[in-house]
């Protein structure tokens, strides 16, 4: 993949403004197939999950939070809320390949994209698929690191105390309680932004696989992570509308995700001109 952009030489500068005009100004005219991908894409995602999602139990656990009571662990419907889970994580990429295929295309060629193009975005749900599993299991890994220095406060802190009788095993816990947490939110957020464009790599280009993807994505980021959640941010307020409002996503979601492939193409060429 590296090879195909040698002709570049400078540095392009990483200008998430500019990569939002770009994205606006590549759906002007292009059909509306990338808005129906995406509208496809929500639909499926919203239905199937909707019909797993364990609404009854979650209708009594926010009423027994809501009264002060208990939660009982061992009646929690942890099977329901898993097989949830399992159909979000397996739908999702799946859907969603299709529709970031739309907009490599949309950023590779000025023609409008057919359904056809749709339809053959699916050729790379598989890869995604597996491109999730093998992420999840690197985020799961790295997550054990986050949390690792919590843990060893609250068994420390928890010998000092039996110890010596002093100090509060609430107090301990509670602070465990934030350090796991701060600690797991900051390692996953660093891979998150470390492995966010193995998705584009692996449609990019039809012959790097799972491993390459996420190993190119890892090399191209350097650097460049917190502009990557810069971009994101700039999102943050048509996310939270999406959460209340599905079909705000529908007319959002295609110009996100031009919008993150034009910085992945400029991480990628910037990449490609530093190891010359």
């Amino acid at each position: 993949m590296e090879n195909e952009i040698q002709e570049y030489r400078e540095k392009i500068e990483f200008d998430v403004r500019d990569f939002k005009i770009q994205a606006r100004s590549r759906m002007v005219n292009r059909g509306l197939i990338p808005f129906l991908a995406t509208f496809f894409s929500v639909i499926a995602l919203i239905i199937l999950t909707t019909g797993v999602f364990p609404w009854e139990e979650y209708k009594n656990i926010t009423e027994a939070v809501s009264q002060g009571n208990m939660i009982d662990i061992k009646s929690f419907p942890w099977l329901k809320y898993f097989l949830f889970l399992l159909v979000t994580f397996i739908v999702k990429p799946i859907a969603d390949t299709p529709c970031r295929y739309l907009a490599s295309l949309l950023c590779k060629s000025p023609e409008p994209v057919k359904f056809s193009d749709y339809g053959r975005g699916f050729s790379f749900s598989g890869k995604a698929l597996a491109l999730a599993c093998w992420k999840f299991l690197w985020y799961f890994l790295w997550s054990l690191l986050g949390i690792l220095p919590g843990m060893i406060f609250v068994i420390v802190a928890s010998i000092i105390i039996g110890k010596t009788g002093s100090g509060s095993v609430e107090s301990v816990s509670t602070i465990g309680t934030y350090l796991i947490f701060i600690g797991f939110s900051v390692v996953y957020a660093i891979k998150y932004y470390s492995y966010s464009q193995a998705d584009y790599a692996i449609i990019d280009d039809e012959r790097v696989g799972v491993l390459s993807a996420l190993k190119i994505s890892k090399k191209i980021t350097k650097g460049y992570r917190f502009k990557l959640f810069y971009l994101d941010l700039t999102y943050i307020l048509w996310a939270i509308a999406g959460l209340f409002i599905p079909v705000f996503r529908i007319f959002i979601l295609p110009y996100y995700r031009t919008t993150k492939y034009l910085a992945y193409r400029t991480l990628l060429e910037n990449y490609s001109n530093s190891k010359k």
